[in-house]
């Protein structure tokens, strides 16, 4: 059913609604609201964002990371939430962001890639009295796929240049 659902479904002349919100994994509802007749005011549409505090907010970032790069990884950005990032596998860990909404996370290779990561967040908000919140994410770290070779070459000269870290491999010379 989405964010919420009416409870119950509000009148056409009724000037109040009630609504029962069910999912906040995204982070907020949308609540619009449109009058008609004569009597309406400019505009006739009002809409108000509505931040939902639940158990199981998304993590938003890839699933697949290169190692040694930087990452960023976001959650709903909910008023008077605290944020626990947790990064376990093959990483540095939190560069930048820990205690906010969006981290970035510096993936090493201290594994053999291909190998596994896991992000998970604890969040809560005292303000509000809501029960505190978690969810994870997991991550596949992969290497960085290079050519390694002379850089430079002299014209009329065979050179080898190899790479590793794929399945197949098209070669392609560009001028």
């Amino acid at each position: 059913p989405g964010a919420g659902v009416f409870s119950p479904v509000p009148c056409n002349t009724c000037t109040s609604a009630t609504v029962h919100w069910i999912d906040g994994s995204a982070g907020q509802g949308i609540l619009s609201v449109t009058g008609t007749g004569c009597n309406t005011n400019c505009p006739n549409t009002s809409s108000i964002v509505i931040p939902i505090i639940s158990p199981d907010n998304m993590i938003n970032g890839p699933s697949i990371v290169c190692a040694d790069a930087y990452t960023e990884f976001t959650t709903a950005n909910l008023p008077g939430s605290t944020y626990n990032w947790l990064v376990n596998g093959a990483t540095t860990g939190i560069v930048s962001g820990q205690g906010t909404n969006s981290i970035i996370v510096h993936w090493t290779q201290v594994c053999t890639a291909p190998c596994a990561a896991v992000i998970s967040l604890n969040y809560s908000n005292a303000f509000l009295g809501c029960p505190p919140g978690s969810n994870t994410l997991n991550v596949l770290i992969k290497n960085t796929f290079e050519i390694s070779g002379d850089a430079s070459v002299c014209a009329g000269s065979d050179i080898i240049f190899n790479t590793t870290h794929a399945d197949n491999f098209d070669w392609i010379i560009l001028d």
